[in-house]
């Protein structure tokens, strides 16, 4: 399908780069995103740029090292490449993982300037998990890279149970103006 305006023959594509993970809500990995404090469950963040500091898009809680995101999102080719950055916040005993799926739904261009991006949240074992058992509720991180043509303004964000295929959530994400 092709949308005036948008790339003819080339769809949006995850390059191999993606980073998760599952951090106690106590200590967030992203400045602006969920905390143990808030009321949001969930949270996006669209990267069609280079942000002007990365550093100041992670907490003190982000283990960083040679091979995590903040690394890829300062070297990353923005005239080529986009950063999805998602979030979502649940009790430890719900513990799950998000990550990019195909099996679901296609990646791709679905109007002017906006990408569907499906996910797929798969269940984690909750005694498993390597945090503080005091640790009442948990965020997932996902950053994911993808390659593209031109860049969107918009990418929509269908997230599928892993085992059933189910629709489980659903949010549309904008690039900051």
């Amino acid at each position: 399908m092709h949308w005036r305006g948008a790339p003819r023959d080339e769809r949006p594509r995850r390059n191999g780069h993606r980073h998760d993970g599952l951090s106690p809500a106590s200590e967030p990995w992203l400045t602006d995103g969920l905390s143990a404090s808030g009321d949001a469950t969930r949270h996006a963040a669209l990267a069609p740029e280079k942000p002007s500091d990365v550093s100041a898009i992670f907490t003190d809680q982000y283990p960083t090292n040679e091979r995590t995101f903040d690394n890829k999102l300062r070297n990353t080719d923005y005239s080529s490449n986009f950063i999805l950055l998602y979030e979502v916040r649940m009790p430890r005993v719900d513990a799950y993982q998000v990550a990019p799926t195909i099996k679901y739904g296609e990646l791709g261009w679905t109007s002017w300037r906006t990408v569907t991006a499906p996910m797929a949240r798969a269940s984690r074992d909750p005694e498993a998990l390597d945090m503080p058992p005091e640790s009442e509720d948990v965020i997932a991180t996902t950053v994911v890279r993808y390659s593209a043509e031109a860049t969107p303004r918009r990418v929509r964000l269908p997230v599928y149970d892993e085992e059933t295929g189910a629709l489980r959530s659903e949010m549309t994400v904008r690039a900051e103006s």
